[in-house]
């Protein structure tokens, strides 16, 4: 309820009417895996209903099994 207000003015400080929005360069650390949303397993980018999820590299499901 507090932070939200706050955020919104930050976003529209920065951003306000641009068209052209700031570029995000990804941290190198992070990567990217397609995950089923209702168990956060790692499947094929192709399956159905796969949602894209961001993790620190090493932390994503399964990788503890991998090392």
């Amino acid at each position: 309820v507090v932070a939200l207000p706050i955020w919104i003015d930050f976003m529209e400080a920065y951003i306000g009417t641009r068209d052209d929005r700031p570029a995000f360069t990804t941290p190198e650390n992070i990567v990217f895996h397609s995950v089923r949303p209702e168990t956060g397993e790692v499947v094929p980018p192709w399956e159905r209903n796969a949602i894209q999820e961001a993790f620190i590299a090493g932390t994503e499901p399964g990788a503890a099994l991998r090392r």
